[in-house]
């Protein structure tokens, strides 16, 4: 009766311990303003204290993109942009950001959005915008390579882009 007790409890303990090792792990990866560069050969754009905005003079879009680098299999669940600007006052431009995840097919160089982050208002803090809803969630580095577009529209440092984080679940 005894040994019985004892392998039933062994056996329990056994149950309990092995879920959370064969259990999804959840990450993040933080891409920082400082890893993004211009898509064009003159840059329209300051980077400073941490955070990237457009030049005074032009106006118009600044690009910047980013390589984003995750585990192959990898699982996104959710995109983070993390910004600043201030509401254009009366006859100012308009101002916005949009950040697009993309892949890009390596053998027949199509492109692919994964997720659209938008934003056209804001105030004078940092905000976040996300989103759960990723196209084609899982990373296939043998297929594909992956990268972050944002799109800038204002003037000077009243927009900002601090970075993008993603999250994700590593098997």
């Amino acid at each position: 009766m005894i040994k019985k007790f004892c392998f039933i409890l062994a056996f329990i303990s056994l149950l309990m311990l092995v879920p959370p090792l064969i259990q999804a792990q959840s990450k993040s990866l933080y891409i920082p303003a400082y890893a993004f560069m211009s898509r064009e050969d003159d840059p329209d754009w300051v980077f400073k204290s941490g955070y990237i905005y457009p030049k005074d003079t032009g106006g118009g879009v600044v690009v910047v993109v980013a390589p984003v680098y995750l585990p192959d299999g990898a699982n996104i669940t959710k995109v983070i942009m993390r910004y600043w600007f201030i509401e254009p006052q009366e006859g100012e431009e308009a101002r916005g950001i949009e950040g697009t995840m993309n892949r890009r097919n390596m053998y027949t160089d199509k492109e692919e959005y994964m997720v659209i982050l938008y934003a056209t208002s804001g105030g004078a803090s940092w905000q976040t915008i996300e989103d759960t809803r990723i196209h084609r969630p899982i990373i296939n580095n043998s297929g594909y390579s992956y990268y972050l577009h944002i799109s800038i529209s204002g003037q000077g440092d009243v927009i900002r882009l601090a970075g993008v984080k993603i999250l994700y679940i590593e098997k």
